[in-house]
């Protein structure tokens, strides 16, 4: 049996300015997502207070919105 495999992770880096940040593959259920910010060597779970996600149960995938952009020294994964 083969089992399909599929990208499901994605990388930003901050500039200062952008909130919203897409992703090209399904999640289902909000609670199948998980939202990390890096500022250099911490990497901290963003709480679901601090974003908003579109797209859920789209085949084709959709965005997280940040409540506040992203800082130029941080990514988003």
């Amino acid at each position: 049996m083969t089992v399909a495999t599929q990208i499901n992770f994605m990388s930003y880096s901050g500039d200062g300015i952008a909130t919203v940040f897409p992703f090209t593959f399904p999640i289902y259920e909000t609670s199948h997502l998980v939202v990390y910010t890096q500022d250099k060597t911490t990497l901290v779970q963003t709480l679901i207070t601090s974003y908003t996600a579109s797209g859920i149960g789209s085949e084709t995938g959709g965005s997280v919105t940040l409540s506040a952009p992203l800082a130029s020294t941080n990514k988003l994964q």
